[in-house]
């Protein structure tokens, strides 16, 4: 991909630099169905980090197929170059379950959660507590999936 001026100057003032060796997290648009950080650009959702790893790190990017920009940090809005690197989806499984995430149900799109986990998240929810704050007991559950069940919910709390 050609990285125009225009794009550069937009995408550098998302990121949050730090430390050469912290996570430089996104801190502009993301994805609905997950974390990862996205610019929109000439009429396309480009993904952060693959902008990262070829303008911060200076390398050319892989072709999609069977070939993804990884995160050695396990932080999916990381812009730090250092913290990526080229992979296959076998690998980005291995970094998944290293980082003691689980793996979603391509099959239906769902993140394995129990319904005793369900039930808890919904019981903090109406108790009111906030979504990130109820994310840091279940570390294997992505935030985006407990923010979907408070969410849910406090609408049906609402409605009734």
């Amino acid at each position: 991909m050609n990285i125009t001026r225009e794009l550069e100057e937009r995408f550098l003032a998302k990121i949050e630099f730090g430390k050469a060796n912290e996570c430089w997290p996104w801190v502009g648009a993301q994805v609905p169905y997950g974390p990862s950080g996205v610019i929109f650009y000439r009429e396309q959702m480009l993904y952060a980090h693959r902008i990262a790893y070829q303008l911060l790190g200076g390398k050319t990017l892989p072709p999609y197929r069977n070939r993804h920009v990884l995160h050695r940090c396990g932080l999916k809005v990381c812009c730090n170059p250092k913290h990526l690197f080229i992979g296959t989806l076998a690998d980005a499984h291995a970094l998944m379950a290293g980082f003691g995430k689980k793996r979603m149900d391509m099959r239906r799109g769902k993140h394995a959660l129990t319904a005793r986990q369900r039930n808890r998240i919904r019981t903090r929810a109406l108790r009111g507590d906030a979504a990130a704050v109820i994310q840091r007991d279940y570390p294997s559950i992505h935030y985006s999936t407990v923010l979907k069940y408070v969410r849910r919910t406090l609408m049906i709390k609402n409605n009734r």
